[in-house]
């Protein structure tokens, strides 16, 4: 059937993760999480610590396997496919903690990623350099001298160099001092403008939500709220979604 003229197609899903839950012995860590990422977006994934946030990306990215529900990406069922398969198929995480090659110039750090010819790795390098100045700029500083914020940039830059169809960002301001985390988020909002497909995990709520497209709130282990609707409205929601847990902690400590 042929779509009514002048109605908006609708965004291509990248990623569908359908009831997932995944265990860690006896500690159930998610809980029948399902969501989709659209095909150029930047989708905040945010929560308190302990929330289940980064073992979603792992399980994701192929690193744990879930008890139960699948995760399809571009159409493809990828739920116990392993790491390197999922890598390959260029979906990268950027795991927490700047894991970069400290005694490697930066432009070292980006040329270890294989990459078809050499014509494709200096335009792919360009490319990166483009979206992070400062790294052009330094591009012969060994890595391990550079400031945490240009590491956790670095780190981000070399996911991009196998140019990943989509990119999972796990806490990237965990452990910068206050004065960086701004200058990492500026880097992701330039991620989101260039098109590329996001999915950032945090704890900062207002830097996410300040680069986002849309949000889900991830908390005990299960999706408490989500929206497309970024507004000061819809921020106080998040805000209580985020916060629920403590708050059903302290009724039952009074209960007792």
């Amino acid at each position: 059937m042929t779509p009514a003229s002048g109605t908006a197609a609708a965004p291509d899903v990248l990623l569908d993760v359908d009831g997932l839950t995944v265990e860690y012995g006896t500690v159930r860590a998610l809980r029948g999480v399902s969501l989709q990422v659209f095909a150029g977006e930047l989708l905040a994934i945010v929560g308190p610590n302990g929330a289940g946030k980064s073992t979603l990306l792992m399980t994701i990215a192929g690193g744990l396997r879930p008890r139960a529900g699948s995760v399809r990406f571009d159409g493809r069922d990828i739920t116990r496919a392993a790491a390197e398969d999922v890598a390959r198929a260029r979906l990268s995480l950027v795991p927490e903690g700047r894991h970069i090659f400290g005694r490697l110039t930066v432009e070292e750090n980006l040329r270890v990623v294989p990459l078809g010819s050499r014509s494709e790795r200096r335009r792919q390098l360009e490319t990166v350099y483009e979206l992070f100045p400062v790294l052009g700029e330094k591009r012969r500083r060994i890595a391990g001298h550079l400031s945490g914020g240009q590491q956790q940039q670095l780190a981000i830059a070399r996911a991009l160099m196998g140019r990943p169809r989509l990119l999972l960002l796990d806490e990237p301001s965990l452990g910068l001092a206050p004065a960086l985390v701004d200058t990492v988020f500026d880097a992701i909002d330039g991620l989101r403008k260039s098109g590329t497909t996001v999915v950032l995990v945090e704890q900062r709520l207002h830097q996410s939500l300040r680069v986002a497209d849309r949000a889900y709130v991830l908390n005990g282990g299960q999706l408490r709220y989500q929206t497309a609707d970024l507004g000061e409205d819809a921020r106080s929601h998040i805000v209580d979604a985020y916060f629920a847990t403590e708050r059903e902690g302290v009724r039952k400590a009074w209960a007792e």
